[in-house]
C-alpha cells in the first residue's frame, strides 16, 4: 500500500524516464532555502550536496550532445520539494565552470527567487511581458558570480497563466538563451497548469521528485501533465535522498562515506594516535627504568617490541606509526 517512491530503478522501470540527479540530505536547508553551493569545496562535511549538483551539471550537459538544452524548467508535483533551492544551486554549480546563466523566476503566484539570492524584489517578467520595461533593465546580477544573472517574478498579475503562456513568453526565453543558459523555476504541475505550459515554451524540464515523499502517483501524473502540452521531460531529480543506512544504496547514493569528515576531521572519529616518546638528545644518557614497587625480584619490561621501535623512531615519524598495534608478536599482521 506504500506507493512513495522507494529507489531508483523504480522511477526508470515504472516510467522510462532517466535520474539525472540524485540530491542528498543537507541539514543547512532543512528549515528554509539557501544558496549553499559556492563553486568551491567548504569542508568535506558539506561536500555531498555540491558534489551532486556538479553531477547533475555534469549529465544536463550530455542529456543531447547535437542539441543541448539551453532553456531548462525546474518543476515538481507538489510544493515543498525543493525544486527552487535546487534551481537556484543548480545555476551556481554551472556558473562556476564560467558559463553565462540566468534565473527566470517563472512562479507569478509565490515567487522566491529574488530572495533566495538576496536580489531586489518588485520588478521582472511582468513588467517585461506587458511592455513596461526591457529585459535588460530588470535583470539583476547575482554578486558572487557576476557571469550569473536573475530576472524576477515582478508583480503578481491577475492572469499568471495567459502571460506564461503568451507568445512574448516564448519570445524572452528565446532572445536570453542567445547569450546563456536559462533556468526557470516553475510551479509545481498538479497544483496549475503553468508549468507545463512553461515546459511547452522550453527545451525540456527537470522533475523533482522527494525521495521516500513523492508517491509513484504523483510523479506519474505530473510527467503525463508535461506530455499532454507535448513537453520534453529531461529527467529526474531525486531530493532529500538518505545518507546512510541501506535506503541510500537503494537510491543509489554511495558519496557519504567517502566524505564522512570535514577537514577538522570533527565528523568522523579517528583511531587514537599512540603518544610520541621523548628521545634524548645525542650525548645524553638515556634515564635508567625506574623499579617497580611491587618488591619481585623480576624485572618487569617497560617497552614491548613494538614500543621500542616507535621510540627509535624521530618525533614527526611515531605520530604517525599507529599501525604498531596491529604488528605485535603473535598478533598476526595486518596487510591492507
Amino acid at each position: 500500500m506504500d506507493r512513495r517512491i522507494r529507489s531508483v530503478e523504480e522511477v526508470r522501470e515504472t516510467f522510462g524516464t532517466p535520474v539525472l540527479g540524485i540530491i542528498p540530505e543537507d541539514d543547512r536547508l532543512a528549515d528554509h532555502r539557501e544558496i549553499i553551493e559556492t563553486g568551491t569545496s567548504g569542508g568535506r562535511g558539506h561536500h555531498a550536496f555540491s558534489e551532486a549538483l556538479r553531477e547533475l551539471r555534469t549529465n544536463l550537459s550530455f542529456v543531447s550532445v547535437d542539441a543541448p538544452p539551453r532553456v531548462v524548467v525546474v518543476t515538481s508535483s507538489m510544493p515543498g520539494e525543493g525544486k527552487s533551492s535546487i534551481t537556484a544551486n543548480l545555476a551556481v554549480a554551472i556558473a562556476s565552470t564560467g558559463r553565462d546563466v540566468v534565473v527566470v523566476d517563472g512562479d507569478l503566484r509565490r515567487p522566491v527567487m529574488t530572495e533566495l539570492f538576496g536580489l531586489v524584489p518588485g520588478v521582472g517578467i511582468t513588467d517585461v511581458l506587458v511592455g513596461e520595461a526591457e529585459v535588460d533593465d530588470v535583470l539583476q546580477v547575482y554578486d558572487k558570480f557576476p557571469n550569473l544573472q536573475v530576472l524576477g517574478a515582478g508583480r503578481t498579475p491577475p492572469n499568471p497563466t495567459e502571460l506564461l503562456a503568451s507568445q512574448a513568453m516564448r519570445t524572452m526565453l528565446a532572445e536570453l538563451a542567445e547569450d546563456a543558459f536559462v533556468l526557470v523555476d516553475a510551479p509545481p504541475l498538479l497544483p496549475v497548469t503553468d508549468a507545463a505550459l512553461l515546459t511547452a515554451s522550453a527545451d525540456g524540464a527537470l522533475v523533482v521528485a522527494t525521495a521516500q515523499g513523492t508517491t509513484v502517483d504523483e510523479l506519474g501524473k505530473a510527467l503525463g501533465n508535461i506530455e499532454h502540452v507535448r513537453g520534453r521531460v529531461l529527467g529526474v531529480v531525486l531530493n532529500h535522498v538518505p545518507t546512510t543506512g541501506a535506503d541510500a544504496g537503494f537510491y543509489g547514493y554511495y558519496g557519504k562515506s567517502y566524505y564522512a569528515s570535514d577537514d577538522s576531521g570533527g565528523d568522523a572519529p579517528e583511531a587514537p594516535l599512540r603518544p610520541a616518546k621523548e628521545v634524548p638528545d645525542a650525548g645524553t644518557a638515556a634515564p635508567a627504568s625506574r623499579a617497580p614497587d611491587t618488591g619481585s625480584t623480576a624485572a618487569l619490561e617497560t617497552e614491548s617490541p613494538a614500543d621500542a621501535a616507535v621510540s627509535d623512531l624521530p618525533a614527526d615519524e611515531s605520530e604517525r606509526f599507529d599501525l604498531a598495534a596491529w604488528q605485535r608478536p603473535g598478533k598476526g599482521t595486518h596487510r591492507a
